[in-house]
């Protein structure tokens, strides 16, 4: 019975819940299975996105089919399989899979590296402001720091694999992760990063450790995990209290500063971000203020939402960069201050 299921030892996990399972339901078929049936464990590797709008309609366009979940996926594949069967052996190998005594290696390799290397780029970009994995890695900063950690923090801890040159693998790693197409999204990768950093990450902290290694790499990504899951716990709060607000007042437009980390706009149900603008503070005397009619004469004069709250931001901050409530500020200064060269 060959499990697919991407978890590790999935063979082992099925072979225990079935066997579970048939003892409570009739003890001899238990007993045969344990005789008779083999449940090799094996590794899977292919990214699949969320699946998306345009990928439904892509779907129903080429092919005509109404498909309400289609998956889309990259094209590389990896399949590693205990070679452990019972009566014979499929021929898989023929399709690229590859059969191997032990795939614990393999699976440590691929957490290690891959998934590890996922959760990173997901935290430390999403912090940064990007959206997806591939804006990510085409930032040479982030994809440096990757392959840094990669080949300082990891490699070092990893066992020798039979069919896998481990330069060759951390550069596909790297090539699938800046693909364009794919658009991993950094909310999928993120998610449960509680569940996930001791199983990708502790254990090489850990290693490291013992081996008297410098960590700050890795404990760069716990860091970024802790403020990251900070920032997402003010931002559910924040948009639920402004929800249940603006139903009870029925208030169409809502705002709320949050200091150092920016403001969030509501306009009838779409909410706005701006995450703040790292500054040296002198004086914030008059920033509130000019926040409050910059924002103001944004809405009043353009339909730009996004814009007007990040142009609020930025003349609140660049006033606090200043003594006294009303420095001389130019619209060139702040555009360039939203966005500099």
């Amino acid at each position: 019975m060959q499990s697919c299921d991407n978890i590790q030892h999935n063979g082992a996990v099925t072979r225990k819940m079935l066997l579970t399972f048939a003892k409570q339901q009739d003890p001899q078929l238990s007993q045969w299975i344990v005789r008779h049936v083999e449940f090799p464990n094996a590794m899977v590797d292919r990214i699949p996105p969320v699946t998306t709008k345009a990928d439904i309609d892509h779907v129903e366009q080429t092919f005509g089919l109404k498909d309400e979940w289609p998956i889309t996926c990259e094209s590389f594949s990896q399949w590693v399989i205990e070679d452990n069967f019972s009566n014979g052996r499929p021929n898989w190998d023929l399709a690229g899979a590859q059969f191997v005594t032990d795939v614990t290696p393999y699976e440590k390799t691929k957490i290690r590296l891959l998934n590890a290397g996922h959760s990173a780029l997901g935290l430390l970009g999403s912090i940064h402001g990007y959206a997806t994995i591939d804006e990510t890695v085409f930032d040479k900063d982030f994809s440096e720091y990757l392959r840094a950690f990669m080949d300082l923090k990891v490699t070092p801890l990893l066992d020798k694999l039979d069919g896998i040159d481990l330069n060759h693998y951390k550069d596909t790693l790297i090539e699938r992760f800046s693909n364009p197409n794919i658009k991993d999204s950094m909310a999928r990768i993120c998610s449960e990063s509680s569940a996930k950093l001791p199983k990708f990450l502790i254990t090489t902290i850990h290693e490291n450790l013992a081996a008297d290694r410098d960590c700050s790499l890795a404990a760069l990504v716990i860091a970024t995990w802790c403020l990251y899951s900070d920032k997402q716990i003010m931002k559910i709060t924040l948009e639920q209290n402004l929800e249940f607000i603006a139903a009870k007042t029925n208030t169409p437009y809502m705002c709320v500063t949050k200091g150092s980390h920016g403001a969030l706009l509501k306009i009838n149900d779409k909410n706005y971000y701006n995450s703040g603008y790292l500054i040296k503070v002198l004086d914030t005397v008059g920033a509130g203020d000019s926040f409050l009619g910059s924002l103001i004469y944004q809405l009043c004069t353009s339909t730009n939402a996004q814009y007007a709250v990040d142009f609020a931001c930025a003349v609140g901050a660049m006033v606090a960069q200043h003594n006294g409530a009303t420095p001389e500020l130019f619209i060139a200064d702040i555009e360039q201050f939203i966005n500099p060269v």
